[in-house]
């Protein structure tokens, strides 16, 4: 089943899995949340309507990026010229720092605004209109961005979890695919680092240490279900698992 979701390994570090057809789902997980992005609307809006979400100056520093920004915009131009088409721009899923309070007066009001940290003005928001952006840039007021940050691979750096990803996908009666760690990181996030408000998702533990499982079969460790009623274990073999007819 395509879904994503969430677990904690035997040292309350935070998982992120992201599944397909052919994978493999553990019973008790929470599948409603779809990424990461979905999270923050469970954080509470402080008096202002903004949300908190801290992410740490080393991630900040090493994810975000003015430039990232000013070459889509020069791709997109390129590419509509060729076609010649106006370009369309997509600023609608990004992380943003600002220089100053200054933009808040030429942004027009965004409802559920996400701060990323405590003290500089960095906000995940979308942009409809891209010639705000672009008048943002022209009085370079815009520090750096981080394009695309639902993207599951970004979204598993900037908030330090693991990340696990289905392999590619195998045909129907091959056996139920395995997952593979594709972010590691070094200081991972714990359980009890979240907001409390985030924390009853990744209640579900998966008795493994993620540092430790570049490959990872759930059904090996827990029961659960999938399309299929066997994988394939690390000697190549066949293996029926505890199959989960409830869930």
């Amino acid at each position: 089943m395509d879904t994503y979701w969430f677990a904690v390994d035997l040292d309350g570090n935070l998982g992120f899995f992201d599944t397909g057809e052919s994978g493999a789902v553990p019973s008790g997980v929470n599948t409603e949340i779809d990424g990461l992005v979905q999270l923050f609307s469970m954080l509470p809006e402080d008096n202002r309507g903004v949300r908190h979400f801290p992410i740490s100056d080393q991630v900040l520093n090493d994810n975000l990026s003015l430039q990232e920004l000013l070459d889509y915009i020069e791709r997109t131009k390129k590419w509509a010229k060729k076609q010649k088409q106006k370009p369309y721009f997509h600023f609608m899923d990004m992380a943003i720092e600002f220089k100053t309070k200054r933009w808040q007066s030429i942004l027009p009001s965004r409802p559920g605004l996400v701060k990323l940290h405590p003290k500089r003005e960095v906000y995940y928001l979308g942009i409809k209109e891209p010639e705000h952006l672009f008048k943002l840039l022209q009085l370079r007021e815009v520090k750096g961005v981080l394009l695309n940050f639902s993207n599951s691979n970004t979204l598993a750096k900037v908030t330090r979890c693991f990340f696990y990803e289905e392999k590619a996908q195998l045909s129907y009666g091959r056996g139920i695919s395995d997952y593979e760690r594709i972010v590691a990181p070094e200081k991972p996030t714990k359980v009890a680092d979240l907001p409390s408000e985030l924390q009853d998702p990744f209640r579900f533990t998966l008795p493994v240490r993620f540092s430790e499982q570049k490959i990872l079969q759930p059904l090996e460790h827990v029961k659960g279900r999938a399309l299929e009623k066997y994988y394939i274990n690390k000697d190549g073999e066949k293996v029926d698992y505890d199959f989960d007819r409830d869930s």
